[in-house]
């Protein structure tokens, strides 16, 4: 069976929110509920099909806007978007087509393009009834989203509950809501690395980030050694010896 919800979004603009994101629709869906290219497409496999083919059986299909996802360039300083074999648009259009939810998700203070910045193809979008998410609030804007859209963690005709009784009756996942957070936070301050203790003495004193209190340096170091592991964070050594951390 194939996943319920489509993730579509620019790398360039928009990559670790889409991560943050999948992270918090897994946790309320279930595992392999959300499709996202980098890590639901297997190594050697034709992508094109995989799109294609998640496309076709998705039940939504969620669009992350930045604030970089209109005006995003190619090589040539030709913008995305115009391009017809643009990634992002064609997922688009393919969503349009088949009369599916197709959510706009503006992230922070993103704005819908206006209409004579978009395709005629896709010009659509601008009449699907947009949602924010914002960095201090994404996890409960996240939830409200699977509410108002329905979507229940499990198989139709299980006796799932509502699914606002499923996001309030959920136990969440401790490594869901660190990794969360701790994306989130070094997106955020993505120009600097951090140590893990850094992160919990520093960090847990900015604003959005308190709950980082809640963790230790050896919970936090751990979490941050898996999502090096996982290709998302990178390390190098201070002038200490000591290793700092930061997003890809």
């Amino acid at each position: 069976m194939g996943s319920k919800v489509f993730l579509s979004y620019r790398r360039s603009d928009a990559k670790w929110a889409a991560i943050a994101i999948e992270n918090i629709l897994e946790n309320l869906l279930g595992k392999d509920s959300v499709f996202r290219d980098l890590n639901s497409i297997a190594p050697g496999s034709n992508w094109r099909e995989s799109l294609n083919s998640a496309l076709d059986e998705c039940e939504v299909s969620l669009i992350v806007i930045g604030d970089q996802w209109i005006d995003a360039l190619d090589s040539t300083g030709r913008r995305c978007i115009d391009r017809d074999d643009d990634m992002v648009r064609l997922e688009i259009v393919k969503s349009l087509e088949r009369g599916i939810p197709v959510v706009p998700v503006l992230l922070d203070e993103a704005q819908l393009p206006s209409a004579r910045d978009l395709p005629d193809d896709i010009s659509e979008l601008l009449d699907r009834q947009a949602v924010a998410v914002k960095h201090g609030t994404y996890k409960s804007d996240v939830e409200d989203l699977v509410a108002r859209l329905e979507l229940h963690g499990h198989q139709a005709g299980s006796g799932a509950p509502p699914p606002h009784s499923l996001i309030q009756g959920l136990t969440s996942s401790p490594d869901h809501e660190r990794r969360d957070i701790l994306i989130t936070f070094l997106n955020r301050y993505r120009q600097w690395a951090f140590s893990a203790t850094r992160i919990v003495n520093w960090g847990a004193r900015q604003e959005h980030f308190a709950s980082l209190g809640n963790y230790s340096a050896a919970e936090i170091r751990s979490e941050l050694e898996k999502m090096v592991e996982d290709g998302i964070a990178i390390t190098r050594t201070s002038k200490k010896g000591g290793t700092l951390y930061k997003l890809k």
